[in-house]
């Protein structure tokens, strides 16, 4: 049976008078006059505690996370092949931490799609050995052929692979020096 035109066409439930942002829950309009200078929206405290879930939760706010405007540099990582290459990332003291996500130290978002979003690898900075140590969380690291098994020391110059990515290590600090 063949198709008409009424029947292609599409049609809305809405008044024609009614724009389309004004159906958007995203714009909506505020109205000024109830808001007064130096007025603040109310908040709501929506995170989740250990009872509520049954276990434990390990919560790390951006202010506690070691980023290197907060923490003495202490090395680098630049890919060298795959999504990002010529991307560097610094490192600081203790855990830096490797995965896709904008929250990671090191984030890896250059379409990498074997990276794991979050806590991929970890590259640690031991202050009391003066050695970077990699270890892998959620996903696999290649060095030399090898997979990652446990902790691994890293020196200047080493190269490691996560999913299609290369990365070049470079340590600032060590035996040599540290802040």
């Amino acid at each position: 049976m063949p198709v008409s035109k009424k029947h292609l066409r599409r049609r809305s439930s809405l008044p024609r008078s009614r724009k389309a942002e004004d159906t958007n829950p995203l714009s909506a309009r505020f109205n000024t006059a109830e808001f007064k200078a130096g007025d603040e929206p109310e908040t709501r405290d929506l995170s989740i505690t250990p009872e509520d879930i049954g276990t434990e939760v390990l919560q790390v706010s951006d202010k506690d996370r070691p980023t290197p405007e907060k923490e003495p540099l202490t090395g680098w990582l630049v890919i060298i092949e795959g999504p990002g290459r010529g991307s560097s990332f610094p490192l600081v003291r203790g855990v830096n931490i490797l995965g896709q996500g904008i929250d990671q130290q090191v984030s890896l978002d250059f379409g990498d799609a074997k990276i794991a979003s979050e806590n991929h690898a970890r590259l640690i900075f031991d202050e009391a050995t003066q050695m970077f140590l990699l270890e892998h969380h959620m996903g696999d690291i290649w060095i030399s052929n090898q997979k990652l098994a446990g902790p691994r020391e890293l020196n200047t110059g080493d190269q490691f692979q996560i999913g299609e990515t290369v990365l070049h290590f470079v340590a600032l600090c060590g035996q040599s020096f540290d802040w």
